[in-house]
């Protein structure tokens, strides 16, 4: 994967932030409250706090773990915690809010609504080996910083900029939280508003999860919402690669797309074109000053056809070169 500086101003937001909450969600016990010291520490060298009984008599947990911005979710399953109607609260919550939800097994068998789902079991209650708190630690980090990216890139007042470098960053994420997130990061699209360059970046993310049959329902929305010859060539080459028919609706030649990216994304968005042919692996044609034409292929061949590609979105480009 291709790291663009844009990605590294989210990872900037995410850090102002301060530790993103995770809910320790438990029915109290001596057990529960040692394993959650045991992994508190751990998890905030992460940079994620492990919260352990927020909530007050009379609290609406819906409301609390909205205004306490859960981004995850260690469900301490033992007896006792799973006939806890408090418990079954916080869960059907996190599900709502879509905050990812990690179970840690507890001498009881897997509850029947996380089945779908790898868990964590302790070989003796309340006791967990070092190696399972990395790996507990690390898998709940990963999933709450694309739950964070997500809500950030949520919010209206989102300028494009903040958005391509928010979608940026989600390209480098791994196919697999990617996937489990898929209906929420499907909402980022604007539509008929959705700028063009945001437009293919989203649709490079959704390429990535490989979910293509879910995938192939939200694409071919955007495509009949959007207009950009950018948005919808990169989504119909998706959709084609994939094995799926194009959508129908006059395509526009190749090369009339090259010159569009030449002229719209001169010494503004060229990372944010290259961030999405890096991915996804793609062609264009365009001129070169002398009339010549130049083919440009970017994807697995990206080392090598980078330069071309430098050189025709460089800002030294003259219109009457094109």
């Amino acid at each position: 994967m291709v790291d663009f500086p844009e990605a590294e101003a989210v990872e900037a937001e995410i850090a102002s932030a301060g530790p993103l909450a995770v809910l320790f969600s438990h029915a109290c016990s001596a057990g529960a409250h040692e394993l959650h010291e045991s992994l508190s520490a751990d998890f905030s060298a992460a940079g994620l706090s492990l919260l352990l009984d927020p909530f007050r008599i009379g609290d609406d947990v819906w409301i609390a773990m909205r205004r306490l911005e859960i981004h995850g979710l260690i469900f301490h399953a033992t007896q006792k915690s799973l006939a806890s109607n408090a418990v079954a609260a916080e869960l059907k919550t996190a599900g709502i809010l879509a905050a990812p939800i990690v179970c840690v097994r507890d001498q009881v068998p897997i509850p029947e609504g996380l089945r779908g789902r790898i868990f964590l079991s302790l070989p003796e209650s309340g006791e967990i080996e070092r190696s399972n708190v990395e790996t507990l630690v690390n898998q709940m980090r990963l999933r709450a910083r694309v739950h964070w990216v997500w809500q950030w890139l949520m919010q209206s007042d989102r300028a494009v900029s903040e958005r391509e470098a928010g979608v940026n960053w989600l390209l480098r994420q791994q196919p697999q939280i990617l996937a489990e997130f898929i209906e929420q990061l499907a909402r980022l699209h604007l539509l008929e508003k959705e700028d063009p360059t945001v437009s293919s970046l989203l649709a490079a993310v959704i390429e990535r999860t490989g979910l293509r049959h879910e995938a192939r329902e939200h694409l071919r929305r955007w495509w009949h919402s959007v207009e950009h010859p950018l948005s919808r060539d990169t989504i119909a080459e998706i959709l084609t690669t994939w094995g799926f028919a194009a959508p129908s609706c006059g395509a526009r030649p190749r090369r009339q797309v090259g010159r569009l990216l030449v002229g719209s994304f001169v010494g503004t968005s060229s990372l944010m074109v290259a961030g999405i042919i890096a991915v996804r692996g793609c062609h264009f044609e365009t001129t070169d000053s002398r009339g010549g034409k130049v083919i440009i292929e970017v994807g697995a061949e990206f080392r090598k056809a980078w330069a071309p590609y430098e050189r025709a979105v460089s800002p030294a480009v003259r219109p009457e070169d094109l």
